[in-house]
This record gives structure tokens, C-alpha cells and sequence, in this order.
């Protein structure tokens, strides 16, 4: 397991398999600014952690957390580097990472992995780039199956297809205020997204209709509250 926080610290555990017992084994201290998110490659051999400083770093983990690759990324030459807000390893060891910056667009860049003869370690390079959204956003979540979730800071969430990065479908407002998580549910073909609007939604994958829990609860209390008023009148 891998954490990272605002002490610009990436901490590595093992943990037991009933999550009762934990042991530290590794800090890592690249990052110059706040760790905004952390990944491990499937092997368990690279770790990925975006920064607010506008990078992301590849270690090794075999080596005791040795730096690989440092990765930006900026719009345009003129703009400075936008920050990491997510960072993703698919399962052949390519990465995705979410750029993001007050008052820009949010872009999704695919990593390629490659290793040229003579190299000692593989090496990353931008294969896709594409502007999802015309706001920043907040987080980014891939699904078993090949979707990647963007989550947007005007409640918004666009699903792309990992492959290319073309847009699936647009998820038009399910919340009021910006997404916090998001969870696939493969087997029913949907997803449950939470937010800073005290609200939930289920939503399928395919369609642009969601439920709306949050709503559902807030206008069961606000009946109830009436109805005591109501009745209050008789005592």
C-alpha cells in the first residue's frame, strides 16, 4: 500500500492480508511539493506520484524507490506546468495522468512504456493527449474493462475509452458541486459517484439517466420536517 500527503512524503506498507497489521517499509522524498495522488504498477515493481509542484515521478521499488523518469506537462510552451491531479498504471505498464490548474482545461495524457536497446530501465513518452474538459477537475478512476472516469469540478464526469481516449459519454451534471469518488460496478454495467453536494448517484455506464439519492433523502427529510410542523400546530 501507498500513501502520499501534504509532507511532500510518499510512504510504502506492507500489510496483512486482513488489513489488521501494517508495517512501513519504504519513504520515498522526490516530490518538491504536496503528493496529490499514487499508483503501483501491477508487478509491484514502479510507483507513479503526482505532485502539486506540476510533476509526477516513476520510481523503482526494487531499488529502494530510485527515481526512473520525471514527467510534465504543459498546454503550450507559454503556460507553466499544469499539476498532476491523477496518475494511473495500466496493466501493460502504461500510464495515464491527469493534468489540471485553476481556471484551465483539464487534459488526459497517455503514457507509453518503452525501452530502447542499451536502457537499463523502460522510459515514458506521450502517445495520446486530450482536452476532456473546459474546467478543471478533481480526480480520475480506470475500470477493469478499458474506462477511464474523469471526474470534473462542476459535477460532471466524461468516460473515456483507454484505448484511444475518445469520449464514451458524458455524464451532464449528476452533482451540484465538485465529484469526490467514484467506484465501477463491471458486473451491473454502472457507476456510483459521491460529491460535495452530501449526495450520491448511481448511474449506468452507457446512458446519460442517474439516480439521484442525495435528492431523494433531502426531500424525504425536509416532508418529515413539515409534517411535525404540521402536527406540532395540535399540541
Amino acid at each position: 500500500m501507498a500513501t502520499g500527503g501534504d509532507d511532500n512524503v510518499v510512504r510504502i506498507f506492507q500489510v496483512s492480508k486482513d488489513f489488521k497489521r501494517s508495517e512501513k517499509k519504504l519513504e520515498i522524498t522526490h516530490a518538491q511539493a504536496p503528493v496529490t495522488n499514487v499508483d503501483i504498477s501491477r508487478d509491484n515493481r514502479l510507483l507513479v506520484a503526482g505532485s502539486k509542484d506540476g510533476t509526477a515521478y516513476i520510481v523503482d521499488l526494487t531499488k529502494e524507490g530510485a527515481i526512473i523518469q520525471k514527467l510534465n506537462f504543459k498546454p503550450s510552451p507559454t503556460q507553466k506546468n499544469m499539476i498532476m491531479r491523477s496518475c494511473i498504471f495500466a496493466r501493460d505498464n502504461s500510464l495515464y495522468t491527469l493534468c489540471t490548474q485553476a481556471q484551465m482545461p483539464t487534459y488526459v495524457i497517455r503514457w507509453q512504456c518503452g525501452q530502447k536497446e542499451g536502457q537499463k530501465s523502460p522510459s515514458w513518452s506521450p502517445e495520446t493527449t486530450r482536452e476532456v474538459h473546459y474546467k478543471p477537475s478533481t480526480g480520475m478512476k480506470a475500470s477493469r474493462t478499458g474506462t477511464i472516469a474523469v471526474l470534473c469540478s462542476d459535477g460532471h464526469i466524461s468516460l473515456l475509452d483507454a484505448s484511444n481516449l475518445t469520449e464514451i459519454t458524458r455524464k451532464r451534471r449528476p452533482h451540484v458541486m465538485p465529484i469526490t469518488s467514484i467506484v465501477f460496478r463491471e458486473e451491473d454495467n454502472l457507476i456510483v459517484t459521491a460529491g460535495l453536494d452530501y449526495k450520491y448517484c448511481i448511474l449506468p455506464q452507457t446512458s446519460t439517466s442517474f439516480l439521484d439519492y442525495g435528492k431523494t433523502l433531502m426531500f424525504n427529510m425536509a416532508l418529515f420536517v413539515l409534517i411535525l410542523l404540521y402536527f406540532a400546530e395540535w399540541l
